[in-house]
């Protein structure tokens, strides 16, 4: 259950990322698609289709215990793999989100960064079906790269300024389950957001 004991790719293009196929045991993975936790009761969750924090369910718990018991593990290994000096890091939250289908393949999310306190960014996709998909964009040298949503499928990137990616949707839902590699210290961040603003989104880079 510990995410990177899985066989994982480095990609360089557009921004450097890691790509980890099958990241769960196919039986795990249809019963964690299957028990997919249903949205928070707080007026923001009901909106987005989200539940946020670790469901009570015995696999979900087991799937974080085991990246927490390895936390600082996982955090070296990125750290290499990305190559940025040891820091104080700290695994974010669980959320869970739901995109319901839509009829035509259309921008969820424009082109945006995350906020800077995030040091790396983990999205794990569960379902799949046609259409629907993330895009990773570079502003400076206009690349993109498009990742369909691939059941079990696992996408960890470095969060930069450059670091611009978009979300299309798809005509089935949608399971994502996210977190983010924090900098324990608040103050910490690793760019400046005067000149790119985690808000800031944008059409087209």
């Amino acid at each position: 259950m510990y995410l990177l004991d899985n066989q994982f790719e480095v990609i360089e293009q557009p921004w450097k990322h890691i790509v980890v196929n099958d990241v769960f045991p196919p039986d795990v993975a249809k019963y964690m698609l299957e028990n997919f936790p249903q949205p928070g009761n707080s007026e923001k969750e009901q909106r987005q289709n989200k539940y946020l924090g670790c469901p009570e369910d015995p696999v979900f718990k087991e799937f974080w215990a085991a990246n927490m018991k390895r936390e600082k593990e996982f955090h070296s290994t990125l750290n290499e793999v990305f190559g940025h000096e040891e820091d104080l890091l700290e695994n974010g939250r669980l959320s869970f989100k739901c995109s319901v289908p839509r009829q035509s393949y259309e921008v969820l999310k424009k082109w945006h960064t995350d906020a800077s306190d995030k040091r790396y960014k983990i999205l794990i996709y569960l379902g799949s079906g046609d259409g629907g998909w993330l895009e990773l964009g570079n502003p400076i040298t206009k690349e993109t790269k498009r990742y369909d949503y691939v059941h079990n499928r696992a996408v960890i990137y470095d969060n930069s300024s450059v670091a611009f990616h978009r979300f299309y949707s798809a005509d089935v839902n949608r399971y994502t389950i996210g977190f983010s590699v924090k900098f324990s210290d608040p103050t910490k961040t690793n760019y400046d957001e005067s000149a790119y603003s985690h808000l800031q989104m944008v059409d087209e880079l």
